[in-house]
């Protein structure tokens, strides 16, 4: 159930106060759960080790895909999404600049990576959440007049609407 708040009560509550009513009704949305379904589905990992202290590599990956999944078709706040999975909101920004690197680098991981946002995207349409996909990123091979071959990040218009 959806906490109903005056919007006159709710701006004279304190800030922790009016933080944990966001949380609450951002959690009983259920988007960050379906999203969570998607990831540990591609993933292959469950629920009790995602949300462990274990830091085994393909645990971590999970998180990473999931953290960064939210912040590219959900847009929350990074503070959200840390608190969501029990970690702090640098870990999310951590996250973010890994996956970025690792998606450049490693073809599994990327491979992983578009599975993963095209799945959960799927998912969040089918269960009637709104999402939002403006930007994707991919790392495109160019030749320059030199004739060396060079790397760019490109960034491709692709809206889920």
């Amino acid at each position: 159930m959806k906490h109903v708040i005056h919007p006159q009560l709710f701006a004279g509550l304190p800030y922790e106060f009016r933080q944990d009513i966001v949380m609450i009704n951002t959690y009983e949305k259920g988007e960050l759960h379906c999203v969570l379904d998607t990831i540990l589905a591609c993933t292959q990992v469950t629920e009790d080790e995602f949300f462990s202290k274990c830091k085994k590599r393909d645990i971590v990956e999970a998180r990473m895909l999931f953290t960064v999944t939210c912040r590219e078709l959900l847009w929350h706040r990074i503070k959200v999404i840390g608190k969501f999975i029990g970690r702090h909101h640098a870990t999310v920004i951590h996250h973010t600049k890994t996956v970025e690197g690792l998606a450049k680098v490693d073809k599994y991981f990327r491979q992983l990576y578009d599975r993963c946002l095209d799945q959960a995207e799927t998912s969040l349409s089918k269960h009637g959440f709104e999402h939002k996909r403006a930007l994707r990123s991919q790392v495109q091979q160019t030749r320059s007049t030199n004739g060396r071959a060079t790397q760019r990040l490109v960034f491709t218009q692709k809206t889920s609407r």
